[in-house]
């Protein structure tokens, strides 16, 4: 994804990235030595793999019927 195409000011999304609750744990995970560095990298290929598969099955799902495009949007939602 590229960030630079995003509506916020850079200087905002840098900050944001710095402050990346994601990264902060996965630093606490390594330096307690909990998981290695192996083990991340798996967990993020996993992952990644994982929601390229949801993408490819968004993909070739056909569109909605007009009368269902807002089903269960919202909670409550029928």
């Amino acid at each position: 994804m590229k960030v630079e195409r995003l509506l916020y000011h850079k200087e905002d999304l840098e900050e944001a990235m710095n402050n990346d609750p994601v990264k902060y744990l996965e630093k606490q995970l390594l330096d307690r030595n909990l998981v290695s560095e192996q083990e991340l990298q798996n967990l993020q290929k996993a992952i990644m793999a994982e929601i390229d598969e949801i993408i490819e099955y968004a993909r070739q799902s056909e569109y909605p019927e007009e009368h269902e495009a807002l089903e269960n949007v919202f909670i409550g939602g029928e």
